[in-house]
């Protein structure tokens, strides 16, 4: 792998990208905006196919932003394949999995009536690795904004996290083996409580909101250990979620 696009130009496809700065990999990110002095320099809007051919032919892509609409990405798939190039990730959210509560896996079912969903799959079945993530934070992003935001309506419900440099650690680890069309969870593998989320917040003087209502507990557990089985332990940024400023995780049994 020469050269990896990156299709979209969030705070994911930058903890990506710095991924790969020690890399001999040459790394381009897409924008409907694109600036000439930036790493994000391919301009590249789905819905204008005139853009597509900015894609440089013999690309391995990485697919950030929603998958929608299906049409379209059917169409796109196609045209960088007669361009020899190829979608090795795609980034799912667990919203896909039907359960609200409970232990997530793979095989847990998803919902196929969202029109996302079905261009995800899709893709992995034509290859791309489906990476089916839990919240994203860091880079400046914190669920505690979510609190401060109003977010959360109720207090107790479990929350599944993953740090972005830690989903962009796994993806460097996925892109060596050279494994297609698979799907896996990428979560730090524990369930948090919002109760302890809002009791550390206000210990630590970062939320100064109202509580969320006290409403019915629903527990929600997305299993990460397929991923870790095929690439390996890996130590999660849990930089505010430690057991020692009073936080009690759910670890799978």
């Amino acid at each position: 792998m020469n050269k990896l696009i990156l299709l979209g130009a969030g705070f994911a496809a930058e903890a990506i990208r710095d991924r790969f700065l020690e890399t001999p990999v040459e790394i381009h990110g897409t924008s409907r905006h694109p600036k000439s002095d930036s790493w994000i320099n391919l301009r590249f809007d789905l819905s204008d196919k005139g853009t597509w051919s900015s894609i440089p032919e013999g690309s391995d892509l990485i697919w950030t932003f929603p998958a929608v609409p299906e049409e379209q990405v059917r169409e796109f798939h196609a045209f960088l394949k007669s361009r020899d190039s190829v979608i090795r990730v795609v980034l799912g959210t667990t919203s896909c999995y039907l359960p609200e509560t409970g232990e997530i896996t793979e095989l847990s079912p998803v919902n196929h009536s969202t029109e996302r969903v079905r261009s995800e799959l899709f893709l992995k079945e034509q290859g791309a690795n489906w990476l089916v993530c839990s919240g994203l934070w860091g880079y400046g992003k914190h669920p505690y904004e979510w609190l401060a935001k109003g977010l959360i309506r109720n207090r107790n419900k479990t929350v599944n996290l993953i740090h972005v440099s830690d989903l962009a650690e796994y993806i460097q680890r996925l892109l060596v083996t050279g494994d297609q069309g698979l799907q896996l969870n990428v979560s730090d593998g524990k369930a948090w409580w919002w109760r302890d989320l809002v009791a550390n917040a206000r210990r630590s003087y970062l939320f100064f909101g109202e509580n969320p209502d006290d409403g019915p507990e629903q527990y929600r557990l997305i299993r990460n250990d397929r991923l870790v089985a095929l690439l390996g332990q890996h130590h999660f940024h849990t930089p505010f979620l430690v057991e020692d400023e009073g936080l009690t995780p759910d670890l799978p049994k």
